[in-house]
């Protein structure tokens, strides 16, 4: 649950596999029983989606989020301890069944298959997802959901037909969307001031200040929380523009923002409560976003800078070491030709 919690868990034809789940070690992938993913899946632990054709991404469901966070704080108390053994949740074989693995030749409907004779996949019709509580919850087509078209596309987070859509390999990554969503941790300001920046509504003044400028406004534009629009452009939702010309800078989404705003439009989770002050508060990154890549490679790359420092003072102390049982040496050695007895005599500099 913890890899699934940070989108390492998927799913090939070879089986299920936890990817990159060593902290200090580069491309470490793990396999993972079959039974163990799908008991969690139909336990309702799991959504899964598919990412491109024939690699299927596994993430927590609401709750599974709820139960692995309610465990990991019980762990750390020392309340808990890990199982021996799996935990059945009272399924039975037939219920794992109903999880069509790809390493037995087995698709959800609509599933586009890995790619064949250099061609991407046709969408596949073998096996129907059958509902086992939430654990049913995955990402179909937006021609098996019954939501196309510009609607489909809205939900999707992409442009409507006729703007750069995708066609055939249009895919609406529902589990995605809803983690997505889910994470974002907004408060209604923050999701207001995310949608008048997309309505090009929303400048920083020459003095830093943000404001709303509308056809209507008078003057200036209305005010503006600066820790608001701060934290959103430290997230990687907002950018700022330069400066026109009567002083003010315009602040655009990024691509991170405007997936968010979609995904936020479309499940519309229940905004978080926020005072002023925890307006100031840090934002997550959009899950999977660029941002968060951009973090998760700046994280690696301190993490070998560290240990190449690391390596470095081993070196060093090495050296240091090794000269330092030599100087010990002599002296010892200069001690017993003097019958010197005392321990603490050095030999005189030369």
């Amino acid at each position: 649950m913890g890899w699934a919690d940070s989108g390492k868990l998927c799913e090939y034809v070879d089986g299920f596999w936890g990817e990159d789940v060593r902290p200090d070690r580069w491309d470490v992938h793990r396999q993972v029983a079959k039974d163990r993913v799908t008991g969690l899946w139909a336990a309702g632990y799991l959504t899964v989606r598919q990412s491109r054709p024939g690699r299927r991404h596994f993430l927590l469901s609401e709750k599974g989020r709820t139960a692995y966070r309610l465990w990991t704080r019980a762990k750390r108390q020392g309340l808990v301890r890990a199982s021996a053994a799996d935990n059945s949740f009272g399924l039975t074989a037939k219920d794992r069944r109903r999880y069509p693995a790809m390493s037995e030749g087995r698709w959800f409907k609509g599933e586009l298959q890995p790619e064949a004779d250099g061609r991407r996949g046709e969408p596949a019709s073998a096996v129907e997802p059958t509902a086992v509580g939430p654990g049913a919850d995955v990402a179909i087509p937006a021609s098996a959901s019954g939501v196309s078209g510009e609607e489909g596309a809205r939900r999707a987070g992409k442009p409507p037909s006729g703007e750069g859509s995708t066609g055939r390999g249009y895919w609406l990554d529902l589990g995605l969307q809803e983690s997505q969503a889910a994470r974002l941790g907004w408060s209604s300001a923050h999701a207001d001031a995310v949608g008048w920046a997309a309505a090009g509504e929303l400048f920083f003044d020459s003095d830093g200040m943000a404001r709303r400028v509308t056809a209507r406004s008078r003057g200036r534009g209305r005010r503006i929380a600066a820790g608001r629009v701060e934290v959103l452009v430290a997230a990687g939702f907002l950018t700022p523009g330069e400066a026109v010309g009567d002083g003010r800078g315009p602040v655009s989404l990024t691509a991170d923002g405007r997936r968010a705003l979609a995904v936020w439009r479309a499940h519309s989770p229940a905004p978080v409560a926020r005072g002023r002050r925890k307006e100031r508060e840090p934002l997550a990154p959009l899950l999977e976003g660029k941002e968060s890549r951009r973090r998760e490679i700046a994280r690696r790359e301190a993490l070998r800078a560290s240990r190449r420092r690391s390596k470095e003072f081993a070196a060093a102390w090495e050296v240091y070491a090794a000269a330092r049982d030599r100087k010990e040496e002599l002296d010892r050695q200069w001690r017993a030709e003097n019958g010197i007895l005392n321990p603490t005599r050095k030999r005189p500099a030369s």
